[in-house]
């Protein structure tokens, strides 16, 4: 059960920091993440 836990943390820590890349690279590239989600 611990080690599920551990995989469920590892999981959410990837999914945070995944999110806080997309809003970093929509700041610096706003032109190229229009492009991206057209």
């Amino acid at each position: 059960m611990k080690n599920k836990a551990v995989g469920e943390e590892i999981l959410n820590s990837i999914t945070v920091i995944k999110g806080l890349n997309e809003l970093i690279f929509k700041n610096t590239y706003p032109e190229e993440t229009a492009i991206i989600n057209q």
